[in-house]
């Protein structure tokens, strides 16, 4: 740069491009020819111009931008954006573009070994932009792979536990860091949590507060769930635990002091302790507080910006809709004495107290009645008569796709199982303890009972994934054969039609098995 400044009498940094003026340019720098002067030039060039791209590009201009293998994605045009986007766009800083070519590598083997890769790209690249500063993340995730593997087997396996992620990444990276995944939680160390959570959010009305936590600790359980840390049973039990303790949370916060308290009863999946993605709660107040009764509900009902409680389904009461919300005890006792049908009596089969001062008198009420059918000579005829129309109406005879209201499906075998326990008087709202206990008894010989038990953890396993996908209760089957493959791989099927043959062949086998059970 002097010897050309010298040269020139003036400030330039450019190589003179004339033949002559270069050979004096080198020989004041000792070459003896303009060859060796260039080639010593492009040398030193090359090496600054390396370091530079190392620390501070992630391409350098003036080579092809390197493509990835992105054929296993859907749209590899829209993966390609994504990619770009989350780390090579303008206005992303060296340092994270560093960081970002390190952590792609990984990025991509992992993507590749998911169900819907364009989906969970999607929902990284929005996690990521919610999270903050980029190259702490990526770091992150390089230096523990295995967070990006729940991450994006999270982000696979549900859409709503995929939102609440990436509405509240700090939720995430707290559930992903805590000593807590390994652990299924009782109701009362959630309504421990859920005081310390008052204490750390004291700007969130207690009501939002709840729904915080309730979104929190949902998070963590669909976490439990996608990376296999905890079973089926583990993660319905755990739910309903969670489901308690808000219920019971929500009482003390919204009424409390409610005269005279409410007594709750648990129905349902809800009693029978085998709550899952987007179920409700099946419930009925006891008491004569009908506004504690209409407060609670409407709570629940309430949607704000850290999402809902739960669904409260109230209809099993008496009278159903038409009755009112909450009645005292003796009325309960009438009309389970003088007007119940055998479909109450069966559903009474799940009746769970929860909390309040007349459980105990309920619940005598509740078992009296559900003996009473059970001693009737023509139960079983009553309830083959029950699933005839629950066929015809709502299952659509063997359809192979409805596996809750079809033949030989759920509904099939909690009702068989339910006539023999109350013909037995066995009393267990869990469905398949009760079948174990039949089968134990040898009320229900060990053949029909291995047939509905494998076809109910079946089609219980294919509602988990239907169900936890968007968190609503769906009890039908996607007909379109990409969907299936979907389903299939989540259930670990080869592919959609050998799903749908095992399907088929348990519907058929635990079909048999109930009509034998109620001849």
């Amino acid at each position: 740069e002097h010897r050309i400044q010298i040269a020139e009498e003036h400030q330039t940094h450019r190589v003179p491009s004339k033949p002559a003026a270069k050979r004096k340019l080198a020989a004041s720098l000792g070459y003896h020819s303009i060859t060796k002067f260039e080639a010593e030039l492009a040398t030193v060039s090359h090496s600054v111009r390396s370091l530079f791209e190392t620390h501070f590009t992630l391409h350098p201009p003036d080579k092809p931008h390197p493509t990835p293998d992105l054929s296993f994605f859907e749209s590899p045009e829209d993966a390609n954006r994504s990619l770009r986007a989350l780390g090579e766009e303008a206005g992303v800083s060296p340092r994270t573009r560093r960081v970002f070519r390190r952590f792609r590598p990984n990025l991509l083997d992992r993507l590749q070994s998911t169900v819907e890769p364009d989906v969970v790209l999607t929902r990284l690249l929005r996690f990521v932009e919610n999270y903050g500063i980029r190259a702490t993340l990526f770091e992150l995730l390089v230096q523990h792979p295995g967070l990006l593997d729940w991450l994006c087997r999270l982000f696979d396996s549900s859409a709503f536990a995929s939102e609440i992620a990436i509405g509240h990444p700090e939720l995430a990276e707290e559930v992903a860091q805590g000593t807590v995944l390994d652990q299924r939680l009782t109701r009362t160390q959630y309504l421990n949590a859920f005081e310390i959570t008052l204490t750390e959010n004291p700007d969130l009305a207690p009501a939002d507060c709840l729904r915080l936590f309730r979104a929190k600790e949902t998070l963590r359980i669909a976490l439990r769930d996608v990376l296999s840390i905890a079973t089926i049973e583990d993660v319905l039990i755990e739910y309903t635990a969670l489901a308690e303790a808000c219920l019971s949370a929500c009482l003390a916060v919204v009424l409390p002091t409610a005269e005279p308290p409410l007594t709750v009863i648990a129905l349902g999946k809800f009693g029978a302790s085998e709550l899952s993605y987007g179920s409700d709660l099946d419930i009925v107040f006891v008491g004569d507080n009908g506004p504690a009764a209409h407060a609670l509900t409407a709570e629940f009902g309430r949607y704000s910006a850290n999402g809902p409680l739960y669904e409260l389904d109230t209809r099993l009461r008496p009278e159903g809709t038409s009755g009112p919300l909450t009645a005292p005890i003796q009325a309960f006792q009438q009309y389970f004495a003088s007007r119940a049908a055998l479909w109450e009596g069966q559903a009474l089969s799940k009746a769970r107290p929860i909390t309040g001062p007349e459980t105990k008198p309920f619940m005598e009420a509740a078992t009296a009645t559900w003996r009473r059918f059970g001693v009737a000579d023509n139960l079983f005829k009553d309830v083959r008569t029950m699933l005839d129309k629950i066929h015809k109406h709502r299952g659509n005879g063997n359809n192979p796709l409805n596996i809750k209201a079809n033949c030989g499906g759920i509904m099939d075998i909690e009702l068989v199982v339910e006539a023999h326990q109350m013909k037995a008087g066995v009393w267990n709202n869990n469905t398949l303890q009760a079948l174990d206990d039949l089968s134990t008894q040898t009320i229900i010989p060990a053949e029909e009972a291995k047939v509905l038990e494998r076809a109910y953890r079946l089609y219980r396993h294919l509602l988990f994934v239907l169900r936890r996908q968007e968190n609503r209760c769906v009890d039908i089957i996607p007909d379109s054969p990409s969907e299936q493959a979907k389903l299939a791989r989540h259930l670990a099927f080869p592919s959609g039609p050998a799903l749908m043959t095992a399907l088929e062949e348990i519907r058929v086998q635990a079909a048999g098995a109930c009509a034998q059970l109620l001849n």
